[in-house]
């Protein structure tokens, strides 16, 4: 059996990373069900998180 995926925010986070290698790196195959399982996680798209953590950290 396979673990569970998970869309990881820390590495959205801490890697410049696109976010389509990230999924990948998660075992995602489709960036687009990454996406949708990272919203869910945390409320926000990866970009906008990005976004976000980067304007908390300047």
């Amino acid at each position: 059996m396979t673990p569970p995926r998970r869309a990881r925010p820390h590495a959205a986070e801490t890697t410049a990373q696109p976010i389509k290698a990230i999924a990948r790196a998660t075992g995602y195959e489709d960036e687009s069900s990454f996406r949708k399982a990272f919203r869910k996680l945390t409320l926000l798209w990866p970009q906008a998180y990005r976004v976000q953590r980067t304007m908390r950290a300047a």
